[in-house]
């Protein structure tokens, strides 16, 4: 913004004015001041961006619209009418680009303004670029004269590209910030209406006005679909006479009914017209607000004055009214006299400046501010008649009263609200600090959310993650509690039913580890929050989870009788041991010493034993220890297994003693016994596999080869899922969930796929097992890929058989040797009128009936007896047919006849026909050659006028451009010289167009010689090619092997040529690039593809890809005239191919095509 220029305004206005600008555009020297007198002349000189009439001038916008010099500047007039009908037929009327109602409404006025500043910087940057190349044009007219008709066409399409790509886009992302502030603050709604192609675009504000979501269809029927039923044929009326025929701006008051709750609305829509350097109509842009409760505002308004002035004197709460430019107190009501301690009249004698401790010149400053904005919010000091200072808050808004702006002020006395925040903010930073610093892990949780809003250095080093991604999280991402469990256990604390728990967390490496968790309520800022403390118990669990087993193990033990239990006195050493124990001793006596029990086990583990008995009394570790002993009455050597617990308050050790010699013998037996389980397991013909948690354990020899392993590391620790074809994943899964239920599973069919990916068909016996003590399940699998596909291959033979028989139109049947049909197909019981059942059994005397059949008798005698088969054409009335009979042998020995029977009618009417068309055949094709001859060389005339008479204009204007450029450089300013630069660089951009558009017309006549190609070679050639003038030095080529395709080479060159320079373009953005060259062969063709890891594409938009000018991303970005894929696709239509592709936006793109391999 530059400079708005002002016309015979109003002091008071004027002063408004200036302050509402200001605050806007933080700028104190853009308004230009002009009494009533207009100076046309004097105007054009200031050059303004906009200017502003005062009410009694208003007549002058005609005149300054007139002015062709003028007429591009936006206009608005002020006045005091409050009629906004009024008002928009007066703008009409006036060629006015909007109005401004006084007093001046800060919302509406800033909408108002910023929408004459982006219409006033379009017009200009149209003006501007339109004038300059038309100077351009001007000069250099006699040099282009023999070309003027091309010229135009390409200045035309030049101004169009930097009118519409350059003034729009940079104008409009330069306002973009004013756009969404005004229609954040005043709820108003912009569009663009594109009358040339009947389509608009609609801001987000503009879609929630009306309710609609991008799929709504925009455009002149979509618009008036929206429109109150009773007024669309009055706005249908406006906008096709007055505004598109009648060039005048958009200005109207109508209702709509909102699509998302079909609420009827009040709108009021401006908009301003755009024309082409014909004075085409060819758009609209402007703004929609929704007025429905400024409608309803301006019924209820004479009510609301009415009780404004009982409200203001009862109220409660304090309450001034305040001339803003004095200061003065107009009105105070009793409960500010009863605050302040002043009468009512010694109040209204007063200044603010007396009650507010700020000075009078800060107290009008924002008495200012109060009276240009709806709501205004402060904190001030007010003194009281007794001397006293209070804190207040004072929530103040504008009031107009008998045409004089106040400043109605509530005042809430906060002085004790400021000193409970001063100890609230003491007391909070006491608590962050305790907090924050103790040792313990802390968190504090949201419990309505479960997000963790808070946590301590403790917490940070615990979890493992940063306190701003802790804060990020939710609880119930760390406890591994379900989420309504945790809402539970969060809604108990809060109730204060329960505040201690024990749950697992979940750290950043993936470990789980449990937790005591001791909560409570805690109030912050009137929130309230979980103030949980955690501490690790993962150790003392698995104490816990040891002494149950071994607990358990102990119960068994007893009741065997092969166990016993002890005890010893740590202080004393004394020793207490069972009957169970002594007997495993092989000692007579139960009180015992120490000594006398530590010479019992073998001198090889005596070590160990002590160490561990220290470990358990000293370091409270587990005692758990297999060992042997030597009894002491018989001297024999058992196995033992010995537990035991230290209880620091008693200072005693409790354990128990096992005699596991028998367990131990049959062990080795099991051990012997699976030795040759697994001789047997690992010669077994078929595959057989064990797993445990879903993962391989065991697989033997042949399971291994089955898979196509040569390794047991290649499978062992893998998912089972892993060779699971995906057809097949639902049914294992349901096999393993049943096997490890213990459930009998039937022999399933399963899809699996080899290390090497092919896929194979295999039946699956399922048993559940242990493996090393733990539940497993085994699986025996056969490959029955063979047996299935011969099963397949007779399903598709009887599928086609019966195609065959029941969906040909020929007659199709088996007749026994007596004639009687064994077999018939739909077309024979058509033939008859009957079901196909009813022929079965009958000879074609018995359905005959009124048809003579006397040949078809004849031939199947003849069939009866022939050696082969044979054909004979048969007529039946006005009908003939062309029937093949040949012998057959039944099972049961007898003879039989099969028989196809066709209609060719038809055929016969139509080769006599074909014998006359021959007749003139040649002549027409002598004509129509002569006929394409003529098209060829009227086609290649254009070439050549397309390639002689686009490029002589095209450089002469990119010449003279560089000429200018050269010669006054250093004369023309910035903006001219990037004016050239457009030219010149738009004329390469139609050069390269034209090359590209003769490139794809040669294409289409272009002679195919067809032979053989090595498509490795020539992909690799058209890289290197490329790469070598590429900048990029980043990407990475990998081509695969490639097989030989039939072809033209020349063409086929273009095609890689064209895929692969695209790849290159589109991955330039990329730090590492990616190409990648590869193919597959079918059985007549093969599928060539380059894929890349570029800027990719939408799917929804792929039909658009191999269109000639189709484009999917900004030439900006990625340079190109959109002909290339064009000719690809033309090339491999003509060499009988296909080409498509897929992609997906940033991650790459795929061009697949395919070429004839022989």
């Amino acid at each position: 913004m530059e400079k708005i220029v002002t016309i015979a305004l109003p002091d008071q206005v004027l002063y408004d004015l200036k302050a509402m600008v200001r605050e806007i555009f933080s700028e104190d020297s853009i308004l230009k001041e002009f009494d009533g007198n207009l100076d046309i002349e004097h105007l054009v000189t200031e050059n303004p961006d906009m200017i502003f009439l005062g009410e009694e001038v208003a007549e002058q916008c005609k005149v300054i619209k007139q002015d062709l010099r003028m007429n591009a500047i936006p206009v608005a007039f002020f006045s005091q009418q409050q009629d906004i009908a009024l008002l928009r037929k007066k703008s009409l009327e006036l060629k006015a680009d909007a109005f401004i109602m006084l007093p001046i409404e800060k919302v509406f006025f800033v909408s108002q303004l910023h929408m004459l500043e982006v219409l006033g910087n379009l017009h200009k940057q149209h003006k501007a670029q339109y004038e300059h190349l038309s100077s351009l044009i001007e000069s250099q007219n006699q040099d282009f004269e023999q070309n003027n008709r091309v010229m135009q066409s390409l200045i035309y399409d030049l101004q169009h590209e930097v009118i519409s790509h350059h003034a729009t886009v940079e104008t409009l992302q330069k306002s973009e910030f004013f756009f969404k502030e005004s229609q954040r603050v005043a709820f108003i709604g912009s569009y663009f209406f594109d009358f040339l192609h009947d389509t608009w675009d609609s801001s987000e504000v503009l879609d929630e006005i009306f309710g609609i979501d991008k799929h709504y269809k925009r455009n002149v029927e979509g618009w008036e679909a929206l429109i109150y039923p009773s007024d669309r044929e009055k706005m249908d009326r406006y906008l096709k006479s007055e505004v598109m025929a009648g060039h005048q701006s958009f200005n109207a008051e109508y209702r709509i009914i909102r699509q998302t709750d079909e609420a009827i609305r009040w709108i009021w829509g401006l908009g301003s017209l755009q024309f082409d350097q014909n004075g085409v109509l060819v758009s609209m842009m402007g703004t929609i607000q929704d007025i429905t409760e400024r409608k309803q505002s301006e019924r209820m308004l004479a009510e609301s004055e009415e009780k404004f002035r009982k409200i203001f004197q009862e109220h409660a709460a304090i309450k001034l009214l305040v001339d803003p430019e004095t200061g003065n107190i107009v009105d105070a009501n009793k409960a500010a006299v009863n605050y302040y301690g002043w009468s009512h009249e010694e109040l209204i004698q007063m200044n603010l400046d007396q009650i507010n401790v700020l000075t009078k010149n800060e107290v009008l400053k924002k008495l200012s501010e109060s009276a240009n904005r709806i709501r205004n919010h402060f904190e001030f000091r007010h003194r009281l008649k007794n001397g006293e200072i209070r804190d207040v808050e004072v929530f103040s808004s504008k009031v107009d009263i008998a045409h004089k702006r106040y400043v109605h002020a509530i005042v809430i006395d906060i002085t004790e609200r400021k000193r409970v925040e001063s100890a609230l903010r003491e007391s909070e930073e006491k608590f962050h600090n305790l907090f924050d610093n103790h040792a313990a892990v802390k968190l504090l949780v949201d419990p309505d959310t479960g997000a963790i809003a808070d946590a301590n250095k403790a917490a940070v080093k615990y979890y493992g993650w940063s306190l701003e991604d802790l804060k990020q999280k939710k609880i119930q991402e760390i406890n591994t509690l379900g989420s309504l469990n945790i809402e539970k256990s969060m809604a108990q604390v809060m109730t204060n039913q329960q505040n201690h728990f024990e749950f697992q967390h979940q750290l950043k490496s993936g470990d789980i580890r449990n937790v005591d968790v001791y909560s409570s309520k805690i109030t912050i800022n009137g929130k309230d929050y979980l103030h949980s403390i955690v501490h690790d118990i993962t150790d003392r669990k698995l104490v816990e989870k040891t002494l149950r087993v071994n607990a358990a193990r102990m119960r068994r033990a007893e009741i065997a009788s092969k166990s016993g239990n002890w005890e010893v006195d740590v202080k004393t050493h004394k020793v207490i041991a069972s009957e169970g124990a002594i007997k495993i001793y092989g000692m007579d006596k139960g009180e015992l010493e120490l000594s006398e029990i530590q010479v019992i086990p073998l001198p090889e583990y005596r070590s160990k034993l002590d160490e561990s008995f220290v470990n358990l009394v000293i370091n409270q570790k587990p005692y758990d220890i297999e060992f042997k002993i030597q009894t002491q009455d018989t001297r024999e050597i058992k196995d033992v297994h010995s537990i035991a617990i230290y209880d620091e308050d008693k200072k005693r050790v409790f354990g128990v003693i096992q005699d596991i010699t028998e367990r131990k013998r049959i062990e080795e037996d099991l051990r012997e016994s699976e030795q040759r389980y697994r001789n047997l397991v690992e010669n077994a013909p078929v595959g057989i596999a064990v797993y445990q948690e879903g993962k391989f354990v065991y697989v033997n020899p042949e399971g291994l080869a089955m898979i196509g392993a040569k390794h047991p590391e290649e499978l062992i620790g893998k998912p089972v899922m892993s060779i699971v074809h995906p057809d097949s994943v639902d049914v294992v899964k349901q096999r393993i969930s049943e096997v490890m239920a213990g459930q009998t599973i039937p022999p399933t069919e399963e899809k699996l796929i080899r290390l090497d990916n092919s896929i194979f068909i295999a039946e699956v016996v399922a048993l559940a097992t242990t493996y090393h003590d733990e539940p497993a399940g085994q699986v025996i699998v056969t490959d029955i890929t063979e047996r299935k596909l011969a099963q397949e291959a007779l399903l598709e033979s009887e599928q086609r058989y019966n195609a065959f028989i029941n969906e040909s139109d020929d007659l199709i049947f088996i007749k026994d040797d007596q004639f009687r049909y064994l077999v018939a197909n739909k077309a024979m019981g058509d033939f008859f009128g009957k079901k196909v059942a009813e022929l079965i059994g009958k000879t074609d005397q018995d359905l005959a009936e009124q048809k003579n059949l006397k040949p078809c008798a004849s031939s199947d005698q003849k069939a009866l007896h022939a050696k082969r088969a044979f054909r004979v054409e048969e007529k039946l009335g006005n009908q003939f047919f062309e029937t093949t009979k040949f012998p057959l042998a039944l099972n049961n020995g007898r003879k039989a006849i099969g028989g196809i029977i066709r209609e060719v009618t038809e055929n016969r009417l139509a080769a006599e026909e074909i014998r006359q068309l021959n007749a003139t055949l040649e002549q027409r094709v002598t004509e129509r050659t002569a006929q394409l001859e003529v098209a060829n060389k009227e086609l290649e005339a254009f070439s050549y006028s397309v390639s002689h008479d686009l490029r002589a204009p095209l450089r002469a204007l990119d010449g003279f451009a560089r000429i200018l450029v050269e010669d006054y450089g250093t004369t023309l300013d910035p903006e001219a010289t990037r004016l050239l630069n457009v030219i010149t660089d738009n004329a390469k951009k139609m050069g390269n167009l034209i090359d590209d558009l003769l490139a794809f017309s040669r294409i289409s006549r272009q002679e195919i010689k067809f032979t053989k190609i090595d498509m490795y070679k020539l992909a690799e050639s058209v890289y290197h090619d490329l790469s070598v003038n590429a900048s990029q030095s980043e990407i990475k080529f990998l081509l695969h092997d490639l097989p030989d395709a039939f072809g033209d080479p020349a063409m086929v060159r273009q095609v890689w040529a064209n895929l692969i320079d695209n790849a290159v373009k589109f991955t330039s953005k990329k730090s590492s690039g990616l190409i990648e060259i590869g193919s597959t062969k079918e059985t007549a063709e093969n599928i060539y593809y380059v894929k890349d890891n570029g800027a990719g594409f939408d799917m929804a938009y792929s039909a658009k890809l191999f269109g000639i000018f189709q484009r999917l991303h900004s030439i900006n970005d990625f340079p190109g005239t959109g002909v290339g894929l064009a000719i690809v696709q033309r090339v491999i239509s003509r060499m009988n191919g296909r080409v498509w592709a897929e992609g997906k936006e940033n991650e790459g793109a795929t061009f697949y095509f395919t070429l004839p391999n022989q």
